[in-house]
């Protein structure tokens, strides 16, 4: 099943061709995350003022209801003293960036690091040809997006077929 559908629009909008619109195939929009805590940015002396735990919350029948009481009285001082982080995500993933993306930008900035502070013709070189390997990388990665399952050895015979018909 393919993660992403393309319709094509019916306006031209000045060009030669007409757009092709991509939306995710199960619907999902951006996810927003959990917040959380930021400790660095607490006011404490708020905390400890509001988290008092009595001796009447403890000695109540029920330990659930005790249990309760001291939950809702450090959460109710937590959210009033203590900061948390947003929910909206920052930016938007790239669908094609995997593990060997990561891995191949992660060496090219390594060795632009040994260049930068050693710049000696090998370093250089290996550099290079870090870089290059990382958009070669990055490009077949982006290439092979809307074939789910597709291994870059196998992308062009696919988009082949699919062109086909």
């Amino acid at each position: 099943m393919p993660q992403f559908t393309f319709t094509v629009g019916d306006n031209v909008h000045n060009s030669d061709h007409f757009p092709i619109f991509v939306s995710r195939a199960d619907g999902v929009s951006v996810a927003n995350r959990l917040p959380k805590y930021l400790f660095q940015r607490a006011d404490w002396s708020t905390f400890a003022r509001l988290s008092v735990i009595t001796e009447n919350m403890v000695d109540t029948v029920a330990i659930d209801d005790a249990v309760r009481d001291v939950t809702e009285t450090i959460l109710g001082a937590a959210n009033a003293a203590i900061p948390q982080s947003s929910t909206r995500t920052h930016r938007l993933r790239k669908p094609w960036w995997n593990e060997e993306c990561s891995v191949a930008y992660r060496r090219q900035r390594k060795l632009w690091g040994i260049f930068r502070r050693r710049p000696t013709t090998e370093n250089l070189i290996a550099f290079k040809k870090a870089r290059a390997l990382a958009r070669k990388v990055i490009q077949m990665g982006i290439r092979c997006v809307p074939l789910t399952g597709v291994t870059p050895a196998k992308a062009n015979l696919e988009f082949r077929i699919l062109a086909e018909t």
